[in-house]
Parts: structure tokens; sequence; C-alpha cells
């Protein structure tokens, strides 16, 4: 007996989201909600108490057409100020304590990530001229919601090698409550400028409630960050749990 399967889109790893036969809004609706969506995902600009919390990172690797495999798992603090600078403590690698920094952890590193997914200037700033244009409906986590695409102007530059500036722009997907246009998920990939030696990179990121000093935020809870580079490529798993407000007084040390 054969049976018949509903077909779904699978966005990037773990996240399904099915269509919906909906009419879209008209141009003036979809304006409103592209006006929203801007101005809340940098809501927190300036807004957030400074704050730290856990963040798992599973890192995986593959070479030429092999299958992924575990390069290791890293257990780090994190910390957001309020303007959007941010640190990271290292505290073990696959289990084991360790004293190193984590821009010495080996592999694929990124250190910009939660500031991005936090404070996505470089994707709705209008300093990056986003362009917005309907997508259509979706449900995500059994919630309806407004799917749009976007393209962004580069406003920032990535140093793959430490010294080369390369200005990147971007384009992808926001995933976002239609009335109140809270990004709820974010995929965001890289426009690589000539030269640049990542031939395929980017993040994606998924927002929960999160408490903090009895104060609920819209916060990452988990992502991805991936890159490829001639026949290797490279994915982090990013799971943030325990965000709590960062103490003055705190005797935690972050590396920059």
């Amino acid at each position: 007996m054969k049976m018949k399967i509903p077909l779904c889109a699978y966005i990037l790893l773990r996240v399904p989201v099915c269509a919906q036969a909906q009419a879209p809004p008209d141009a003036a609706e979809q304006k409103v909600l592209t006006d929203k969506i801007q101005r809340t995902a940098l809501r927190f600009r300036g807004q957030l108490p400074d704050f730290i919390a856990a963040e798992q990172e599973t890192r995986w690797e593959a070479f030429g057409s092999g299958k992924w495999k575990q390069h290791d798992v890293l257990e780090m603090l994190v910390y957001f100020g309020r303007q959007g600078q941010t640190g990271i403590k290292l505290l073990s690698i696959d289990g084991k304590p360790t004293r190193k920094e984590y821009r010495r952890a080996g592999g694929v590193i990124d250190t910009a990530y939660l500031g991005g997914a936090i404070l996505p200037i470089a994707l709705f700033a209008p300093i990056a001229n986003p362009r917005l244009q309907w997508s259509g409906w979706r449900t995500l986590a059994d919630k309806r919601v407004a799917v749009l695409s976007f393209t962004a102007q580069p406003v920032v530059k990535n140093y793959p090698d430490g010294k080369h500036g390369y200005p990147i722009g971007f384009h992808g997907l926001v995933f976002a409550d239609p009335s109140e246009g809270m990004p709820l998920r974010i995929e965001a990939h890289v426009d690589p400028p000539p030269g640049y030696p990542f031939q395929d990179s980017g993040w994606d990121a998924d927002y929960g409630p999160v408490n903090i000093s009895g104060r609920e935020l819209m916060l990452p809870v988990k992502g991805t960050t991936y890159v490829t580079r001639g026949k290797n490529r490279a994915k982090n798993e990013l799971t943030f749990t325990g965000y709590r407000k960062y103490e003055a007084d705190s005797t935690i040390t972050f590396d920059n």
C-alpha cells in the first residue's frame, strides 16, 4: 500500500515549515508589516540589561564529499552588553575544563553571532538599505507566521585571515509574528564579494521567550552558523540557556 505524505519544506536543519493556503496582505498591509519588522528587529538597541547566558556549541565538519563528523562540543558563558558589545568565556571542550580562549579553540569560530542575532544591524538598519518582500504564510512551531525575503547592502566587513576585510551583504528570510512584526526566525546568507574565500556562508537563529530579572524578552535560543571553503564544509550548532542579568561585581572575565 502506498501512503501519501504531505510535503513540507525544512529550513536548513530542523524547523518544519509548511505552506498555508491564505491570501497575502495587500500592498498597504505589507508596508505596515515591513516597517514593524525593521523596527522590532532592532528594538533592543540600548534597551537590554547586561546579561550572560550559557552556550553549547557543537561543531561539525565535512571534507570533500564525505559525511558530517563531529569536531567537538564547546561549553561557554557568553556576555551581552546593552550597546551590543559581547564577550565569551570558554569553559570546556568535549566535557574537559580548559583555560583556552575561544579564539584559540581551533576549528571554525564566530565571535559575532550572538550580537548579530540580537541586534541584526547588518540586515535591517537603515544604513543597510534593507529591501523586504512578501514571501508567504507559513507555520512555524504550530504558529502562523509571515515570511518575507530580504536583501541588505554591505555595512560590515569580515576578516577571514584576520587582516583583509571583505565588505559583505546579505539576503535571506525573516519569519515574523504578523501582528507585532516580531522576528521569530532569521535566515541570513552572505553575498560573497569578489575574492571572498568562502563560497557559501551564513547563519540562522530561532527566537523564544526568555526571562531576565522578571522581564520576558524574545532572544536567540538556538541557531546555526555554516561555511564552505573549497570542498570543505563546517557548521556550528548553538543553543543558549540560563539567561540572567550580569552583575557589575561579577568575578567572571570574558574574552573580547
